[in-house]
């Protein structure tokens, strides 16, 4: 199962990368612009990318390697291809903040400061406050690395139940 899970976070990790790379190129979604948009983009790529843990399920069931593979063992899979493809994910992320595009998370701050509902007052530099506390820490590697990788393994974690399920039903018809 490690074998497999390695194969298939690495498919997985890596199409992700290329993925979110060829969108940021064609939409432009380093513009503050298509901020909005990129982050649902973002997010449709992982649950689609993310859908290779089927395949991953089929290949384990095919190659007979597992006499009868339970649902848990299927969900642990999943999770394992979604930690794998999550760290390849959260080391791009970190060169792509420090290296391709260091401006990133000032503009991204920016644009989020201006999406807040007021924009005057004691309210607002509350809020702006806090935001400028938690872009110190975002700032970090490290904490960009965590945050990243561990997005990737939420969405894959309810995606892996559903798949599982999915696949075992299947394999029984």
């Amino acid at each position: 199962m490690l074998k497999t899970s390695l194969k298939w976070g690495g498919y997985c990790g890596v199409l992700l990368v290329v993925i979110i790379v060829s969108g940021d190129y064609l939409m432009n979604g380093s513009s503050s612009d298509n901020f909005g948009s990129s982050e649902v983009f973002g997010y449709v790529t992982f649950v689609a990318c993310l859908g290779m843990i089927y395949l991953a399920f089929n290949e384990v069931a095919r190659s007979g390697a597992v006499k009868s593979e339970t649902i848990w063992q299927k969900i642990m899979l999943g999770v394992a291809i979604s930690a794998v493809a999550g760290l390849i994910f959260g080391f791009y992320n970190v060169i792509y903040t420090s290296y391709i595009n260091p401006s990133f998370l000032d503009d991204y701050y920016n644009y989020y400061i201006a999406q807040l509902p007021v924009q005057s007052g004691p309210k607002y530099d509350a809020m702006v406050a806090s935001l400028e506390a938690e872009k110190q820490m975002f700032m970090q590697p490290l904490t960009q690395f965590f945050v990243m990788s561990t997005t990737v393994l939420a969405v894959g974690i309810p995606e892996s139940v559903i798949l599982a399920v999915i696949h075992k039903k299947l394999a029984k018809t």
